[in-house]
């Protein structure tokens, strides 16, 4: 097995397991972003430290302003247009809220940057091997055996229908919320694959590097939102969805989990191309 393997096995099986300890143990929306993405981040870097230097740092850091700065605004649109909102009904928030928002959901949207940013950062500077797709195959039986695991371990999972102080009725991590219906989220993302189309251009990574950060964000995201939803700490407006719905998760949710990291992974190649000269 090549090195570039092995690394990604490593921190899959680490993103898996993080979230899955989150889960399992039904931690708070705060720890849950802190452990679910923070150790997988943490990890990665302890792994693949030796490959960084001064150049690759700066590109790092200048990545995350652009994303807190962007990932904010968007946060603050989604919640003006209510296509999602926070129950607090099992004590999940810590009790501090920024611009409409329990301060967990914006460490979340800081989190995930910091996750992708050091993943692909190393990963490029790894030679890409044709011994991957097999990875990718295993890993993905594995994150089915432990899905499956994580939904016969769910604590509160009968607790499916509860009110909201504000007299909201929210049943399977879901509301109805307005008279009517615009699908906000899936419109978001057509926005965005515009963009991908635009910057493809300009882009000239590994797609293959891109992917497989993708794939371990995915499936951090996608398990960290099954504990979101079945903890009740995160709800969805069916008034600004299209209406479809597997794992209680609306069907354009599932392409985000790998359009916000295929967008991350391209601004990175590109500000470091152009702005810090990295080859």
């Amino acid at each position: 097995m090549k090195i570039h393997v092995q690394y990604f096995l490593i921190i899959l099986a680490t993103a898996i397991s993080s979230n899955m300890f989150a889960g399992y143990f039904g931690l708070n929306y705060l720890w849950t972003v802190l452990v679910g993405m923070g150790i997988p981040a943490l990890v990665a870097w302890i792994v693949g430290r030796k490959n960084l230097n001064s150049d690759d740092w700066k590109v790092f850091i200048a990545f995350n302003i652009f994303s807190v700065i962007s990932s904010t605004i968007i946060e603050v649109f989604m919640l003006y247009y209510d296509t999602w909102g926070f129950s607090n009904s099992h004590g999940r928030f810590i009790g501090i809220n920024f611009l409409g928002a329990p301060i967990e959901e914006y460490v979340y949207w800081w989190m995930a940057p910091v996750l992708v940013g050091i993943l692909y950062i190393i990963f490029r500077k790894l030679k890409t091997i044709e011994t991957f797709p097999p990875a990718i195959e295993s890993s993905l039986e594995y994150l089915g055996y432990i899905s499956s695991v994580y939904m016969k371990s769910s604590k509160i999972k009968d607790e499916t229908l509860y009110l909201e102080n504000d007299g909201v009725v929210v049943e399977n991590g879901a509301y109805s919320r307005g008279t009517k219906k615009f699908p906000t989220w899936i419109w978001i993302q057509i926005f965005l694959v515009a963009i991908l189309i635009y910057l493809k251009r300009y882009f000239k990574g590994n797609w293959l590097t891109v992917f497989s950060v993708s794939f371990i964000f995915a499936c951090v995201a996608f398990i960290g939102e099954l504990h979101a939803i079945d903890y009740g700490f995160w709800v969805y407006n069916k008034q600004r969805m299209i209406g479809i719905y597997f794992f209680n998760i609306p069907i354009e949710q599932y392409p985000m989990y790998f359009l916000s990291a295929i967008f991350e992974c391209m601004v990175i190649d590109i500000i470091g191309r152009k702005y810090f000269n990295l080859r």
